[in-house]
This record gives C-alpha cells, structure tokens and sequence, in this order.
C-alpha cells in the first residue's frame, strides 16, 4: 500500500487487520493471491493527518489485542511498541516513522 501511494508522498499507510484473510509467501505475488488475501476491494486513499490523530488511532488499535478484538492496524512506515496490561486492555508506549534508507 504504502509503496503505490509514495508517488503523491505518502510516508505510512494503515490498514484494518480485519481485511486480510491469509498470509503469503516471500517471492512472486499475483493478482490472484492479492484477491485472496484482500478480498474485499478497499479503496486507497490519502490524508493528511496530524501526528495525534495516528497516535490516537494506533491506541485503538491495540486497545483490544489480547483478547482479539479486531482493531489492530497492519501498518507500512510505523513501528510501534505496546505494553500488554491485562488480559484486557493493552497501550501504546511508542511511535517510530520509519523513513526508507537509500530511498527505497
């Protein structure tokens, strides 16, 4: 995702863990297995938000992990860090854009 949307400058992308079905191998992909992965033909799109707002929707994410609440971001760009605080209830501890090395 991340890497269709960096031609209108895009530095991260985030998407519902909910939306993909399966997992796929290191090597070629094909259409067929991006269907299969992502069935259900979510649109990209692009916007500007300030640093609060990711955080704020990342927190939500992970809110609910431990007990599989389905909130949880697949992310391109980010790296995050959660503290677990019971079975329960879950935080985010830290927030990291990862700039590419060399442009790519």
């Amino acid at each position: 995702m991340l890497a269709k949307a960096a031609g209108v400058g895009a530095t991260i992308a985030m998407t519902n863990g909910g939306g993909i079905k399966e997992s796929v191998d290191q090597g070629p992909i094909t259409l067929g297995d991006v269907l299969t992965i992502m069935p259900y033909g979510n649109t990209l799109i692009q916007l500007d938000l300030t640093g609060q707002q990711i955080v704020d929707a990342l927190e939500k994410g992970v809110s609910q992990v431990e007990t599989m609440g389905g909130r949880f971001l697949q992310v391109s760009g980010i790296e995050i860090i959660y503290a677990i605080l019971s079975m329960r209830a879950a935080i985010l501890t830290t927030v990291l854009i990862v700039f590419p090395r060399n442009g790519q």
